[in-house]
């Protein structure tokens, strides 16, 4: 359990990361200094892709493959409920990011800098949806089948 915790604490530095760097490169495009980009991209991707390792790692199942019934019943409830949790983060955070997206395109005449902070929140939701539709296909992929033949 402690190490679910880690890594779920660890998912959502680094995707507070990859916000703050879309941040920092969207304001330094503003100030036409293109040389760091390129670094910012590249951590961006490293941050991503731990990111998901992070999240993987975190919704694994904890049950014992014993290969009783019990087991594989348990790790089938496991597997939908994780799979149920999954499909809440992922309506949340698209309909927040398209809530905040429309609100900052409504704000941008107004108050720019304001509507990029909301970009950039926009954006870290939008890549939160991502992870979660990718764990989510990792889930229908890796147990779909095992699912079906349990209930066979």
């Amino acid at each position: 359990m402690k190490n679910r915790i880690g890594y779920i604490l660890a998912a959502i530095v680094s995707i507070i990361g990859i916000g703050l760097l879309i941040s920092v490169s969207y304001l330094q495009i503003q100030a036409h200094n293109s040389r760091q980009i390129i670094w910012y991209i590249i951590e961006i991707i490293i941050l991503l892709s731990a990111a998901f390792y992070y999240f993987r790692n975190a919704i694994k199942n904890t049950s014992d493959d014993k290969g009783n019934k019990d087991a594989s019943k348990l790790k089938t409830i496991e597997t939908n409920s994780k799979i149920k949790s999954l499909d809440f983060i992922n309506n949340l955070s698209f309909w927040g990011g398209m809530i905040l997206m429309i609100y900052a395109s409504h704000q941008l005449k107004d108050d720019p800098q304001f509507s990029y902070i909301l970009f950039a929140i926009s954006g870290t939701l939008t890549i939160i949806w991502l992870i979660t539709l990718v764990a989510q296909l990792f889930y229908i992929v890796k147990y779909g089948r095992k699912l079906d033949d349990t209930e066979k």
